[in-house]
């Protein structure tokens, strides 16, 4: 009888040591499904990014009219070349994305954040449209690409055309207190190569975007951005921030609109600092510290509303009720009324 109740014992401890065993491996596999799902995606994105396929063609400086033209005849050829290879990736894009998707969020409870660059993070100008005088002012405040605690302001070649660029206030202490809290995401409508050169700038070591950079020669459709493109990112689980609303016709509830950023005075077709009456050169602005305040608030209130599930049968169904559009316009009504009060 002894022999009995002690074989039964055994028996249900190794069934709940199983149970919780199972748990642990399956938690491993799903770490393991996304650590591989990033790695195919990264050699899929190299072996069958379009423009390997179809480079943009040679930057044209030139008078000649004809010249002119058939460079635009061939980058639009390009881009819509682009586009449509891109809607045909979008299917496999949104399957790895739903693996990577319980990657960040369950396990690390991040959100995604979609950050646009020119006027939102930075204002870049030609250096040659700006005014010898000012020019001469900009170089001796100039800051080394691996100073990211001077002006912030640099000097910057792309394509042989030397640039000026000038990152907004607060904007390194912003992505780094929101990459805590979401998974990170450049956006512009600017070329790859240029995202490509703005995203070293920001992230000199490579550990607040890990390459989620996406230009316009990966958009599916011209002069618009869509969250169709961003692995693991959703209209359900995403915030952006961008200066320009348009462009997020299919987003608009996702969209938290920032100032528009100008260091740079357009003057005719040239560009002159903007000066404050004598008293030298102004850049107060801080539209990043109260963007940093609402997204703080934001992803508090979308955890309390939605905790993260423990176990993948959890997250399945949690994934289907979760939506950071009403927290978001929940928090932007409370924000506005304390405003009032």
């Amino acid at each position: 009888m002894s022999l009995l109740c002690y074989c039964a014992s055994r028996q249900s401890s190794h069934h709940q040591w199983g149970w919780s065993y199972a748990s642990k491996r399956r938690r491993l596999f799903v770490q393991k499904i996304s650590s591989a799902a990033g790695f195919v995606f990264h050699l899929f994105k190299k072996k069958y990014t379009p423009s390997t396929t179809l480079p943009p063609p040679p930057l044209v400086i030139s008078n000649s009219t004809n010249e002119l033209i058939s460079y635009n005849q061939k980058e639009n050829k390009r881009l819509t070349y682009n586009q449509q290879e891109n809607k045909r990736l979008v299917p496999r894009s949104r399957m790895l994305g739903n693996i990577c998707r319980q990657s960040f969020f369950a396990r690390k409870k991040l959100l995604c954040l979609v950050l646009d660059l020119d006027h939102t993070l930075l204002h870049s100008v030609r250096i040659k449209d700006v005014p010898m005088d000012e020019q001469e002012y900009l170089n001796m405040r100039v800051s080394s690409r691996k100073d990211t605690d001077g002006n912030n302001l640099y000097k910057i070649k792309h394509q042989n055309v030397g640039m000026y660029t000038k990152l907004r206030p607060y904007t390194r202490e912003f992505l780094k207190e929101a990459s805590g809290m979401f998974k990170l995401f450049i956006y512009t409508t600017g070329t790859r190569g240029y995202a490509r050169e703005m995203g070293r700038l920001l992230d000199p070591d490579d550990v607040l975007f890990e390459n989620n950079i996406v230009s316009r020669d990966d958009s599916t459709v011209e002069n618009r951005k869509n969250l169709d493109v961003l692995v693991g990112s959703d209209e359900k689980n995403t915030i952006i921030i961008d200066d320009t609303e348009h462009v997020w016709k299919e987003h608009g509830e996702n969209l938290i609109k920032i100032d528009k950023y100008m260091y740079f005075s357009v003057v005719k077709r040239g560009h002159k600092l903007k000066k404050d009456g004598g008293k030298g050169f102004v850049d107060d602005d801080e539209a990043l510290r109260s963007i940093s305040k609402v997204l703080r608030g934001v992803h508090k209130m979308f955890f309390e509303s939605f905790p993260v599930p423990q176990t993948y049968h959890e997250f399945q169904e949690h994934a289907k009720s979760v939506d950071v559009r009403p927290v978001l316009k929940e928090y932007s009504i409370d924000t506005s009324k304390k405003g009032a009060n």
